[in-house]
């Protein structure tokens, strides 16, 4: 099932909200870089991070 890109910030928000302080996503079908940038839009405390990230597609500029 694909994400709903719109529907990010408002889960993101979520964690937070309940007292988590680290969100970590892997990437699987989507960018976890874009899951991460949609994120951060609306979180203010929650540390944010990809735990896998496949870099051989990415330059390495986009994966640092």
């Amino acid at each position: 099932m694909p994400v709903d890109l719109h529907s990010i910030a408002a889960e993101a928000r979520l964690p937070e909200e309940v007292g988590y302080v680290r969100l970590v996503v892997e990437e699987t079908k989507d960018d976890p870089f874009i899951l991460l940038a949609l994120a951060a839009q609306t979180t203010r405390t929650l540390k944010l991070g990809a735990s896998v990230a496949i870099a051989f597609p990415r330059s390495p500029s986009i994966t640092a």
